[in-house]
């Protein structure tokens, strides 16, 4: 209740200040999102259990792109619920699409594969991730006009038409 106050203060206040002119941004500029932090801190040590309030605060800092707290979010949620699937691909989504680091979401997925293994939802979540890498490396091929060993082999393998067959993932999903 206390921080669903505060987030409307802060709407208020963004929108107090976008019918301003435009100005330096002060301290009090950002004296709001730290309180609110703050508040989500000491909720977050209070009520460690509550996951629906971990994926507000995730919301919000998602929002407000504090991400270098969410890193620190994700890692402490992930402490307390190693086996809630949401949370993993929360985290795994926002390294992959949102910082753009292919390596740290992998690690993250296959981490979550070897705690709950027979969750799907992380088997599909893998599969997008890695489409969407092979999607953007093929992107930066085109860009540069690589060709080459590699070149040779994507040639031959867009015989498929663009279609990545899934008889190879058929074992993994249950």
């Amino acid at each position: 209740l206390y921080i669903e106050f505060e987030l409307n203060l802060l709407k208020l206040y963004n929108l107090r200040l976008a019918k301003t002119p435009k100005t330096k941004p002060s301290a009090s500029d950002y004296h709001i999102e730290q309180h609110i932090h703050l508040i989500f801190v000491r909720a977050m040590r209070t009520y460690k259990s509550d996951i629906a309030m971990w994926l507000q605060y995730i919301d919000f800092c998602k929002k407000n792109n504090s991400s270098n707290k969410l890193g620190q979010i994700f890692a402490q949620a992930l402490t307390y619920h190693p086996h809630n699937t949401t949370l993993y691909s929360e985290s795994a989504g926002w390294e992959c699409f949102e910082q753009g680091n292919a390596k740290n979401a992998r690690v993250v997925l296959q981490r979550a594969l070897r705690t709950c293994n027979d969750a799907q939802e992380l088997w599909l979540q893998y599969f997008i991730m890695e489409l969407h890498y092979i999607q953007k490396m093929r992107g930066r091929r085109e860009i540069l006009q690589l060709k080459g060993k590699m070149g040779k082999k994507m040639e031959e393998s867009e015989a498929f038409s663009g279609q990545v067959p899934l008889l190879v993932f058929q074992g993994a999903i249950k």
